[in-house]
Parts: C-alpha cells; structure tokens; sequence
C-alpha cells in the first residue's frame, strides 16, 4: 500500500514537471487565416503599370525570399511595360500616317527595363503555405509622359489589413539575445500573418520607406545586426530615389533623336527628385523564431 502510494507521488511530481516545461515554452506568433488580397487575380489599376511576383520558402532567410520574389514581379512587369508602352507610341504614329522603326522598337526595350529597376512594393501577401507574393508597380511620375489623358491618381489597394497588437513576451522568451537587449525593441505597428504591416506596405500614408533584414549571425552583436538592417534600408531607399533622377535624363535621352520623341515632346513632364539627406527609423521588429531583425526606414 506504501509502496502504491510511493509511485503515485511520483507520477504526480513528474507531471507537474512536464507541465512547467510546456508553459515555459513561448508561444508563435498566430497567422490570420484570410482571403488572398484581390491583387494576386488583378493587380491593374488606373493610372499605374503593376505586376505580382512570388517566392516560395527560402533556406537562406526571408532576405533572399523577398528579393527574388522582387524579380520574378519585375520580370513580368517589363514585359507588361513593353505592351504598354509600344501601343502608346503606335497610338501617335497612326495619327501621323507612321509606323515603328527598328530606333523606335530599340528605345521601347530600353525604356522597359529602365522602368522595370525603377518599380517598388506597395503590396505585399504570405501565403499559408508560406510563399511570398509582393505587388510592384511603377510611380506615376514615370509613366505620365506616356499617358495621352490627363494624370490619374493609382487606385487605392481594395483591403485593409486586420492586424493584431504586438506582444513583446513571445519575443521575450526566445533564445534570441539576453533579456534585456529583447525588451529594448519596441515595435510599435501591428501584426499581419506573421510581421509587422509595414513588411507588405513600405510605402503609406505618404510616405517613401524601405525594409532591411539581417540575419542573426553568430559571435555578432546585437548593435552589428542592428546596423546592417539599417544599411541594407538606407541602401535600398537611396536607390531607389537615386533611379528616379536618372531616369528623368535617361528618358529623355532615349527620345531625343526618334520621331515618337518629337511626337510626345509636348507631353513630356520633368519633375525633378531630391536626394535623400535625411531617413528616420520608423519601426523595428525581430522575428522570435528565425531571430532576424527588420528595420523600417521612411524619408523625411
């Protein structure tokens, strides 16, 4: 009877163990289970030239998922532009009684990729098997000395984000840093399936920003990590201004000397884009499971 009673102390004490082990383990961030955003069907819009790129699961980070989803939207995004942009130019040359020439086809392939390396994220979507889509699109400045109508502005995306309040414990309890570096960073946006809604939406309310991701590397600092993401947003919002101003000249470089140049001349729109002098760090937020950090930069 003693000896009943024994084993059942112990099996008592073994779950009260186990039970401690389960509770100390942090919980994952939930991911919404949501409709696919309207976009990935029809991401065209009034006034704008857009495109859907997509990525699956990515061994080497989230970094290299994004930039090749990047590429894969650009590369359709081109060839979109290259449609556009010759049914613009045919468009004034029927009018006139002409017809392409090869300089004319030549200065449509340079303007496609040269708008292609302009076009950015305004959207973005993971899927629940975890493929990344993003939607890029070119500004209106760029396109609007194509545009024979007067300049519209890009329809607005057709859904609002359903996010959820940051919570700092699930970052807290992981094996990223000690305690005291986690609890130093504040995210202040919400949460959308998984990250910060500034991740699929770098640019809104106004304004410009870029996302920069590091990884987590061993022996490394915190501060090191946190520099890098900064760099790698710093780098990607200055060139992304930096296009801006040579496509302007290159623009008009390409038409100077062609036939469709002197047609369009009158429509054509300089606006000129200053460099950036000045960024702020707007956000900043480490995934708890993966331990990269993300940074949002936005110009001043």
């Amino acid at each position: 009877m003693i000896r009943g009673k024994y084993f059942y102390v112990i099996a008592l004490t073994v779950l009260f163990f186990l039970a401690g082990c389960v509770s100390s383990v942090p919980e994952e961030p939930i991911v919404q289970k949501s409709q696919q955003p309207e976009w990935m069907l029809n991401p065209q819009a009034d006034g704008v030239l857009r495109a859907v790129g997509s990525s699956p699961v990515n061994f080497q980070g989230v970094y290299m998922q994004h930039s090749e989803a990047m590429a894969n939207a650009r590369d359709k995004l081109s060839h979109i532009m290259h449609v556009y942009i010759t049914s613009i130019f045919e468009s004034h040359l029927e009018e006139n009684g002409a017809k392409l020439s090869r300089l004319s086809t030549k200065n449509i392939t340079e303007m496609s990729n040269l708008f292609m390396k302009e076009s950015y994220q305004v959207d973005g979507y993971i899927g629940d098997d975890r493929r990344l889509y993003l939607l890029v699109e070119i500004s209106e400045e760029t396109i609007a000395p194509l545009i024979k109508i007067e300049e519209r502005k890009a329809s607005a995306l057709p859904y609002v984000m359903k996010t959820t309040p940051y919570d700092s414990a699930v970052l807290e309890q992981s094996r990223c840093y000690d305690r005291q570096t986690l609890k130093s960073l504040k995210t202040v946006s919400g949460i959308y399936r998984g990250k910060p809604v500034w991740f699929y939406r770098p640019n809104q309310e106004g304004m410009v920003g870029s996302v920069g991701i590091a990884e987590k590397e061993e022996n490394i600092p915190f501060q090191t990590q946190k520099r890098i993401a900064i760099s790698l947003a710093k780098s990607s919002l200055a060139k992304r201004i930096r296009l801006h101003i040579d496509s302007s000249h290159q623009l008009t470089k390409i038409l100077k000397h062609d036939d469709v140049g002197v047609l369009i001349e009158k429509q054509m729109h300089t606006k000129s884009a200053s460099k950036i002098t000045q960024t702020v760090l707007k956000d900043i937020w480490m995934d708890p499971k993966s331990c990269e950090l993300y940074v949002w930069m936005v110009k001043k």
